[in-house]
């Protein structure tokens, strides 16, 4: 059956009713060859049984699904449209001919585009498989045929030239401090990211080799930087001492695989939960890596403060500037698709800023200086 919506229709009385309206049109076709009724009169049956059809889905749908709240989906939309043209101005005055800029929580999908802002992607939710593969592996959220701005960190908005981030009143972003505040907007602030590279530079030829190939988003960007500029990693692992309980389920945690929680649940419970926490024993800036099938949403909490929750919050997860002693918790929710015997992937790494700064400088020293762009070419000045 059809799930997530107001209602259930079986497959059976829908494929019923396909078959009929389908049988209805061929018989009419075969009529319509003879002249056993006039062409005309099967013409407009045709047409009117066809918009019946059409009305009839779209009362249905509505009745049961509801409209698309189109008040709330562009709540922000005046004011983004304000906004956007007030940083393109600024970015125009300082000289930046190539940047790019994205949306921390969008309010819909593609809002982007719907801006027409020059970001991550250009319509995110349709692209290649290839590409999709490539922004999993450096920490954005993935879909089936899209991703999203979720899971960017510092080293990855440098690499792709991300310099002006928006963000709304509530939205979790912990890195606002690493950032500019450029403008401040009745519910929007952008921050300016001045390490965003201009879309160009020469890089060492060993980047051919790079090895994506490991679910650690951390060890991907590594590699990736460690190529390019030999400046060494900007991330290094953490593996902390994992505590973990759950709901529905038994959950445990061995040292010998740090990355790893397995867990056992009887079949049939509509869904479980796993809860992982650890202490801080060094202070620097977290992120998070979970990866685990039929994820329905995670919850942040840090010392027992709600921080974020969601979705989308399975990609490289920013923590935030932790203390010692800190404790941060995370809470997963499986849906009914769950395995009864399953485990989950937890990479824990954190940023190293000395390595990170020599990266930048390296970066910065081979960047070609943007002049002019036009459809074809990219001029240096």
């Amino acid at each position: 059956s059809y799930t997530g919506f107001a209602s259930v229709i079986t497959d059976g009385k829908t494929l019923i009713l396909s078959l009929l309206l389908v049988a209805i049109y061929g018989l009419l076709l075969m009529f319509r060859s003879t002249d056993f009724i006039p062409p005309a009169a099967t013409t407009f049956i045709i047409a009117a049984i066809m918009i019946i059809e059409i009305i009839a889905n779209a009362t249905f749908g509505m009745t049961k699904n509801g409209a698309v709240d189109g008040a709330y989906y562009t709540e922000y939309s005046v004011e983004m449209t304000n906004t956007v043209a007030a940083v393109e101005n600024t970015a125009e005055k300082a000289g930046h001919k190539f940047y790019r800029q994205d949306v921390v929580t969008p309010r819909m999908l593609n809002e982007n585009t719907y801006e027409g802002m020059m970001s991550v992607g250009t319509f995110c939710s349709t692209v290649r498989g290839d590409m999709v593969d490539t922004m999993a592996r450096l920490g954005l959220y993935t879909g089936a045929n899209e991703y999203l701005y979720k899971g960017a960190s510092l080293p990855l908005n440098d690499l792709l030239g991300v310099r002006y981030i928006y963000v709304r009143d509530g939205d979790y972003f912990p890195a606002k401090d690493d950032y500019i505040q450029l403008y401040e907007g009745e519910t929007t602030d952008v921050y300016e990211n001045i390490n965003a590279m201009d879309g160009v530079y020469a890089v060492s030829e060993m980047i051919e080799t790079w090895d994506n190939s490991s679910y650690d988003t951390s060890k991907n960007i590594n590699d990736f930087t460690e190529r390019i500029t030999n400046t060494g990693s900007v991330f290094k692992g953490v593996y902390p001492n994992l505590v973990v309980d759950g709901e529905g389920c038994e959950p445990s945690f061995n040292q010998n695989s740090p990355e790893v929680v397995s867990y056992s649940a009887a079949p049939g419970q509509e869904s479980i939960t796993v809860r992982i926490r650890f202490f801080v024993e060094e202070a620097g800036s977290y992120y998070i890596n979970v990866r685990a099938n039929y994820i329905d949403g995670m919850t942040y909490t840090l010392n027992d403060n709600f921080m974020e929750d969601g979705r989308t919050m399975t990609q490289m997860f920013d923590m935030g500037e932790l203390k010692v002693g800190d404790v941060a918790s995370l809470e997963i929710k499986f849906n009914s698709s769950y395995s009864p015997d399953g485990t989950i992937s937890v990479f824990t790494s954190m940023l190293d800023r000395d390595a990170l700064a020599r990266f930048r400088g390296s970066l910065m020293t081979s960047g070609m200086s943007v002049e002019s762009i036009d459809g074809k070419s990219l001029t240096d000045s």
